[in-house]
C-alpha cells in the first residue's frame, strides 16, 4: 500500500493488512461448509465436514509446493517457474502472499464442493483439491493476478480486482461438466421411495444462513485486499455491501413471487445476497456507490432466471454455484468493461477495454472448463464418479471404509449360543 511511509514501514503495514484479510477470508471456508453441511441431508453432514478437513490439507500443502510458485513465481506471460516448495520464501512478504492466495484458493475449493453434493465419491474429491490448487487455479492467477498475459499483452490491464473472474467464474466453469455428467441425485426431480422431495430442502437452514454471512464476510475482504491504499478498500467495502443488499433483496422479492416455498426464500435472500457481492468483486474499488447498487439489481435478476433455468432445466446444483456464482461472476468481469472508472467505456475511454475483458473471460471460463471436463470425464468413463446407490440413499455418515472404498455398513450379528 502507498502510505506516504519508508519502504519497511510500508512492508510491515501491507504485512499486517495482508495477514488480516487472510483471516477473515478463511471464514469463507468454515462458510461454505457450513452452507455444504447445511443443504446435506442428515446422513451426510459428518462427512462432508471431514472430507472438507482432507480437501484443505491436500490443497495447502500442493500450494506449498508448486501452486504458489506457478501462480506468483516470476510469471513470464503464461506461468510462474521460480520457488517451488518455499525455495527462497525468506522475505515476510512472500510467506504472507503465499497464505493469502491459499486461503482463497482453498475458498474456490469450496464453491466448488457445494455443487456435487452427495453423489460423488470421496476421491474425486480429493483429486480435484490436488489438481486446483497445484496447477489448474494458479495458472489463472498467474494471467490475472501474477504479472501474466492478461496484465501485460494490453494497453490497459484485465480488470478483475476482487476475483469476479479469477474465482467465481472459475469455479463455476469448473464445475460445470461434473454437474452435467454426475447428474441429479437420486429423487431429486422424480419421486422416489427412499428419498422423497421433501428430503432435498435444506437440512439446517441454521448452518446455511450462518454459512451464507460468513462467506459475504470473506468476499468483501478479498474485494478490499488487493487495495493500494485504505480507502480504496473502504470503498471495496462499502460497495460489496451495498450490490450485496440491492441483489439479495432483488432476489428475495422476485423468489417470492415465483414460489410460495419458504426454503426457497431462504435461498434467494442468501444466495442473492452473494451474488450481488461477486458481481461488483471484479471493479468494486472504482465505481460509485449508485453504480455498485445497479450492479447489485443487476446481480439479484440474473441469480433469480440462473435459478428458474436451472430448476426448470433440472440440473442438480445444490448450492447454485452456475446461479450465484458463474452468471454474476462472468457479467461482473464483463460489466468492468463499461462501468469501471478508470478505464471503462462509460467513461470516455476508447473502448478497448471490452475486447480485453472478453478475452480474458472467455480463456479463464474455458480454461476452467476444459479441465472439469478432463478431470471429471476421466472418473466417468472409469466409473469411479457416483457413489453407489445404496450410500447415496443412506448417507455416508453411516458408511465404512475399506480397500474397495466405502462400503455400507453391514449389522453385526451375535453368534448363536452353543446348546
Amino acid at each position: 500500500m502507498d502510505l506516504g511511509l519508508s519502504p519497511y514501514e510500508t512492508e510491515q503495514v501491507t504485512v499486517v493488512w495482508t495477514l488480516g484479510c487472510a483471516g477473515f477470508i478463511f471464514l469463507g471456508i468454515v462458510g461454505q461448509s457450513l452452507i455444504e453441511a447445511g443443504l446435506s441431508r442428515g446422513g451426510f453432514s459428518q462427512y462432508v465436514l471431514t472430507k472438507n478437513a482432507f480437501m484443505l490439507g491436500i490443497g495447502f500443502i500442493l500450494w506449498w509446493v508448486f501452486g504458489y510458485a506457478f501462480g506468483f513465481g516470476e510469471v513470464a506471460d503464461f506461468i510462474g517457474g521460480k520457488h517451488f516448495a518455499g525455495h527462497l520464501w525468506n522475505e515476510t512478504i512472500k510467506y504472507t502472499y503465499a497464505l493469502v492466495y491459499c486461503v482463497i484458493g482453498l475458498y474456490v475449493l469450496m464453491i466448488i464442493n457445494s455443487a456435487l453434493l452427495e453423489r460423488v465419491q470421496i476421491y474425486v474429491y480429493l483429486v480435484t483439491a490436488a489438481f486446483v490448487m497445484s496447477f489448474v487455479w494458479p495458472v489463472i492467477v498467474a494471467w490475472s493476478w501474477g504479472g501474466g498475459w492478461l496484465q501485460n499483452y494490453f494497453v490497459y490491464s484485465f480488470i478483475d480486482v476482487g476475483g469476479s473472474a479469477t474465482i467465481h467464474l472459475f469455479a463455476g466453469a469448473f464445475v460445470l461438466p461434473a454437474v452435467l455428467l454426475s447428474g441429479p441425485r437420486l429423487g431429486r426431480f422424480t419421486a422416489d421411495l427412499h428419498t422423497p422431495v421433501y428430503a432435498f430442502k435444506p437440512s439446517s437452514l441454521v448452518l446455511f444462513t450462518i454459512g451464507g454471512l460468513l462467506e459475504g464476510i470473506a468476499i468483501i475482504y478479498i474485494n478490499a485486499l488487493r487495495a493500494p491504499d485504505f480507502e480504496h478498500a473502504g470503498m471495496a467495502f462499502f460497495n460489496t455491501w451495498i450490490g450485496g443488499g440491492a441483489a439479495g433483496a432483488v432476489a428475495l422479492m422476485l423468489g417470492t413471487i415465483g414460489t410460495r416455498q419458504v426454503t426457497d426464500h431462504y435461498y434467494c435472500g442468501v444466495k442473492g445476497t452473494i451474488a450481488g457481492m461477486v458481481m461488483v468483486a471484479a471493479m468494486c474499488q472504482s465505481v460509485q456507490v449508485w453504480e455498485a447498487f445497479v450492479h447489485g439489481v443487476t446481480a439479484g435478476v440474473l441469480f433469480s432466471l440462473g435459478k428458474f433455468v436451472e430448476d426448470k432445466a433440472k440440473v442438480d446444483d445444490p448450492g447454485y454455484v452456475l446461479s450465484a456464482h458463474f452468471l454474476p461472476g462472468l457479467f461482473g468481469a464483463m460489466g468492468a468493461a463499461f462501468w469501471d472508472n478508470n478505464n471503462g467505456a462509460y467513461h470516455n475511454t476508447d473502448g478497448s477495454q471490452i475486447g480485453y475483458q472478453a478475452a480474458g473471460v472467455t480463456c479463464i471460463a474455458s480454461w476452467a472448463a476444459l479441465w472439469g471436463l478432463i478431470i471429471f470425464g476421466a472418473f466417468r468413463i472409469l466409473d469411479r464418479l457416483r457413489l453407489p446407490e445404496v450410500l447415496e440413499i443412506d448417507g455416508l455418515d453411516k458408511a465404512e471404509l475399506g480397500l474397495d472404498g466405502f462400503q455400507p455398513r453391514l449389522k453385526e450379528v451375535k453368534p448363536a449360543s452353543s446348546a
